[in-house]
């Protein structure tokens, strides 16, 4: 009794601490940069190469614009946050160093960012978006700048930084992808070409995209080429598969199992409740009734716990094991127990007046 309590805290504490992890971890994020209203982007190509593990990317991105005025100015403002090591810049092949935005760079009109009054002058916060009904504010700090002296005329652009992969936990299995917003584009006055190529030949992992076919495609080598913005959010992944006796159980649902396996101890302790009242129908008290009645409901709300814990068993490594507060089904015990122990305990009674008239006649 006392291992099978000490094995009960460890799956509880086990659970707690399974359940109140973080589902989401954030990676690395950059996107399409906001453009001076001197500037247009003609051309964007970006390549990414996956490393062996699929938990980080090398992004080459190639910028072609072209500068409407010569001069020292700021053609881009870049979104960059949690980037690993370096995010690296050259304008026609010359290392550009990046500055933080000021946070006053709204105030001045005729400072070097009044060419981008367009992003703000609406009132409206400057976003990104996910998807075409979700999108989140863009925070000041995680802007950066270069100012350099350009002609007008074409230049390149190269940017270069390595990303930390995201983790999302929130369903049965961890996904893990790489993330890159096109959606400032959409502040652009018009849209060039688009090129991906990804480069995914270091692991073998069959990897997903959230924009479509690729063009064409090569021992894990694939291209894409667009003439508008396929998606606010690119996003490029990795989703195990599930196995079909998981998602049979996945499908069915924890709750549903639970109700089947109550439904299937209902039936038990009910057989064993009139079989136990055939052989002693004179004692008051039913030694069946009150046990079962104390144990069966605990372990009926506790399978919904054993039904997670199952599917992820199932599942393997790759199971998020994020479910919620899955413990709290607990809280409806007494309740439960209560109700439970008074339809037993009429199951008795009933049972127990039909073997005194049996017994009588």
């Amino acid at each position: 009794m006392k291992n099978a309590f000490l094995l009960l805290l460890f799956f509880l504490s086990f659970s707690l601490n399974a359940n109140m992890a973080e589902p989401y971890i954030e990676g690395s994020l950059s996107g399409t940069p906001f453009i001076s209203k001197y500037a247009a982007i003609n051309h964007e190509k970006i390549s990414i190469t996956t490393d062996a593990d699929f938990q980080t990317a090398f992004f080459d991105i190639e910028y072609h614009i072209t500068c409407y005025k010569d001069g020292e100015q700021i053609p881009l403002l870049f979104y960059a946050i949690d980037f690993k090591k370096e995010f690296s810049v050259w304008v026609d092949d010359i290392p550009i160093y990046l500055l933080p935005l000021p946070f006053d760079y709204k105030k001045a009109k005729n400072n070097a960012f009044s060419d981008f009054t367009y992003l703000y002058e609406s009132g409206n916060e400057l976003v990104l978006s996910e998807t075409d009904n979700s999108s989140f504010g863009i925070r000041t700090e995680d802007l950066k700048f270069f100012k350099t002296d350009l002609s007008k005329g074409n230049h390149i652009i190269k940017v270069q930084y390595t990303a930390d992969v995201w983790s999302d936990y929130s369903n049965w299995v961890q996904k893990e992808s790489f993330k890159y917003a096109l959606s400032p584009a959409k502040y652009w006055k018009s849209y060039g070409t688009l090129e991906i190529w990804l480069n995914n030949t270091k692991n073998e992992k069959p990897i997903k995209t959230n924009f479509g076919k690729s063009t064409s495609a090569e021992n894990q080598q694939l291209y894409w080429k667009f003439t508008k913005i396929p998606v606010n959010m690119m996003e490029i992944y990795f989703e195990p598969e599930i196995p079909n006796t998981a998602q049979i159980l996945i499908d069915i649902d924890p709750f549903r199992l639970m109700l089947v396996f109550g439904a299937i101890i209902i039936i038990l302790h009910i057989l064993a409740i009139r079989y136990y009242r055939k052989k002693h129908f004179k004692p008051r008290f039913s030694w069946v009734v009150i046990t079962g009645s104390i144990i069966f409901p605990f372990i009926t709300l506790f399978s919904y716990m054993i039904f997670y814990w199952i599917i992820d068993w199932i599942i393997g490594e790759s199971a998020s094991q994020r479910h919620g507060y899955t413990f709290l089904i607990m809280v409806f015990y007494p309740v439960v127990l209560i109700i439970y122990w008074i339809l037993m305990w009429l199951v008795d009674y009933t049972t127990k007046k039909q073997m005194k008239k049996s017994n009588i006649y």
